[in-house]
């Protein structure tokens, strides 16, 4: 199963609508929507809320998906089951970056 279909059968299964989801998480319905369908592939920090709107730890997500993440989201995740926690946060901060100069 991919991560957009599992998140999709979690949600129903907890009767939440994606705008529970939404509020909770800081992502727009329409990108949630996006994710779900597979036409977006999210980030390990959207993730990582999306989880935690669960009380999931990004572990407990990925424990019962396959990987549908791009290539370095990928590697982000071997190196968080690692505890690799200075490759996560290198990770974190370039994303934030690029985020920071898209918004320019």
């Amino acid at each position: 199963m991919k991560i957009g279909e599992h998140l999709r059968e979690m949600r129903k299964s907890r009767h939440f609508t994606l705008q529970h989801i939404a509020e909770r998480s800081g992502y727009s319905i329409s990108y949630l929507s996006d994710i779900e369908h597979g036409r977006t592939t999210p980030s390990l920090i959207c993730l990582s809320a999306i989880a935690s709107v669960y009380k999931l730890s990004l572990d407990d997500l990925f424990r019962t998906t396959s990987f549908d993440l791009a290539p370095r989201e990928l590697a982000l995740v071997e190196a968080y089951r690692r505890g690799d926690l200075r490759a996560v946060l290198d990770h974190m901060l370039v994303r934030l970056d690029e985020l920071g100069k898209g918004a320019s």
